[in-house]
């Protein structure tokens, strides 16, 4: 099981959308996942015309709770980090940091995890003209 996540996380992380006249790929940010819901949401225009229930769902239910677990997930990370790099600048080896460094690597993926958790309980609160929608506009990005 974890071999295939890890081979869908790797397709995730190298896959791009070709963007501008130049065709240069645009990398995958998991970042995108936190932004896209958010940018729809306030948009101007609303692009997805979203309702007022639905706007209210995402902010009172979604986006707390992901910023909040997200922001507490790379605050652990950023600590484990630091102490790999401690160890490394005390003369540590690869292998003596090793538990730490698959201890980094889980965190990441379920930091991963919360954004597609939310952004799969945004797409649930769309109705299927707006989820065709969001994969035009996506599509475009």
């Amino acid at each position: 099981m974890s071999k295939v996540f890890g081979i869908l996380l790797g397709i995730l992380l190298t896959t791009g959308v070709w963007a501008g006249d130049d065709k240069k790929p645009k990398p995958f940010k998991s970042h995108d996942l936190i932004e896209i819901p958010m940018k729809f949401m306030k948009s101007k225009n609303n692009p997805l015309s979203l309702n007022g229930s639905q706007i209210l769902k995402i902010e009172k239910e979604i986006e707390p709770k992901l910023k909040k677990a997200h922001k507490e997930k790379m605050i652990k990370i950023t600590k484990v980090e630091k102490e790999v790099i401690k160890a490394l600048m005390q003369g540590k080896t690869k292998s003596d940091v090793r538990e730490k460094i698959d201890q980094i690597t889980s965190m990441k993926r379920e930091a991963l995890d919360l954004k597609l958790d939310a952004f799969n309980e945004f797409q649930s609160i769309l109705t299927p003209v707006q989820l065709k929608k969001l994969a035009e506009l996506s599509a475009k990005k």
